[in-house]
C-alpha cells in the first residue's frame, strides 16, 4: 500500500472508531435517563440507592466517553484532508485508543506504525511544511531573489575564529 492509501484507511478507521464510541454515548445517555426516572420512584425503600450516586456516576460514565469521542473524529477528519495537524491529532487518538482492548489498541499500533514509520515521516515532513510556510511568507512580503546568487554566499559565510586576547600573567 502506498503513503495516501494509508492515510485514506487511518482517517476512515478513526471516523469508525469515533463512531462507535459515540454510539455507545447515546446508549448511555438512554441508560441512565430511564435509570434517573425510576430510581426516585424506588427509593422510598430502605434499600434503594440514592438518586445522587446515579448522577455522579453517570456524570464520570459520559464524560470519560466523551474524551474518548471527539479525538478519533479530529484525526479522521485531518487525515483524510491531509492537515499537517492530523500527525499530533492522530498520535493523541492512538494514545488515548490504546486503551479500549482489543480494536483500539489495533488502531493505535497502527496509527503509531504509520505516523512513525519512513512513509508517515514522507507524506507528514516539517521540511516540505517549512518549505511551504517559507514560500507563503516571500509571496506576502514581496521578497525578490538575488540576481546574484553568489552575494548570498557570502552573506552565509560565517566569520573566521579569531582567539580571545590571553589573560595578563599574574605569577
Amino acid at each position: 500500500m502506498q503513503a495516501e492509501e494509508h492515510n485514506k484507511l487511518l482517517g476512515i478507521l478513526h471516523l469508525v472508531y469515533g463512531g462507535m464510541h459515540a454510539l455507545s454515548l447515546i446508549v448511555m445517555l438512554f441508560v441512565f435517563a430511564i435509570l434517573g426516572a425510576t430510581i426516585p420512584f424506588a427509593s422510598s425503600g430502605a434499600k434503594a440507592p440514592p438518586a445522587g450516586l446515579l448522577a455522579v456516576i453517570a456524570i464520570i460514565a459520559l464524560v470519560f466517553t466523551l474524551v474518548l469521542t471527539i479525538p478519533p473524529f479530529v484525526a479522521g477528519y485531518g487525515f483524510l484532508k491531509r492537515k499537517q495537524w492530523s500527525k499530533v491529532a492522530g498520535a493523541i487518538s492512538a494514545g488515548l485508543a490504546l486503551i479500549s482492548i482489543p480494536m483500539g489498541t489495533a488502531l493505535g499500533v497502527y496509527t503509531f506504525w504509520f505516523l512513525f514509520g519512513e512513509k508517515g515521516r514522507q507524506m507528514y515532513s516539517p521540511n516540505e511544511f517549512s518549505w511551504q510556510v517559507g514560500q507563503m511568507r516571500d509571496a506576502l512580503h514581496g521578497a525578490r531573489r538575488p540576481a546574484n546568487w553568489n552575494s548570498l554566499k557570502k552573506a552565509d559565510k560565517k566569520p573566521e575564529y579569531i582567539p580571545p586576547a590571553q589573560p595578563p600573567d599574574w605569577r
